[in-house]
């Protein structure tokens, strides 16, 4: 009976993403061209629309934005030289934010190990 309940929860889970999923992806075709970093030309002549950070109505999305920056070393671009330039874009889309207010900004982690107090 447990396994029963166990494997429903799950397979519960696992539509629920997938749907989730699903849903971003309609969610994302329905955005206009300029909601995206960088559009490129596939192989058969495709357009291939690739880190989307702005919404329907063209106002950058700060989750969105988040999204994309964290997405944009993983794209495997047609052309590298598209790379720099939607990394440029997103950057600057986020200090716009930061300054705004409307995302909040810090200095990031700190590398390596801290600094033990003086005794």
């Amino acid at each position: 009976m447990k396994r029963t309940r166990w494997a429903l929860t799950l397979g519960l889970l696992l539509a629920t993403a997938a749907a989730t999923q699903a849903k971003g992806r309609k969610a994302d075709q329905a955005l206009p061209d300029s909601a995206f970093a960088s559009i490129e030309q596939g192989p058969q002549g495709q357009k291939i629309r690739r880190l989307p950070y702005r919404d329907s109505s063209g106002v950058v999305d700060p989750k969105r934005l988040r999204a994309a920056l964290r997405m944009w070393k993983r794209v495997k671009w047609q052309d590298p030289t598209d790379a720099q330039p939607a990394l440029a874009l997103l950057t600057q889309a986020k200090q716009r934010l930061c300054q705004e207010g409307k995302m909040k900004c810090g200095k990031g982690r700190k590398k390596g190990k801290p600094k033990k107090a003086k005794v």
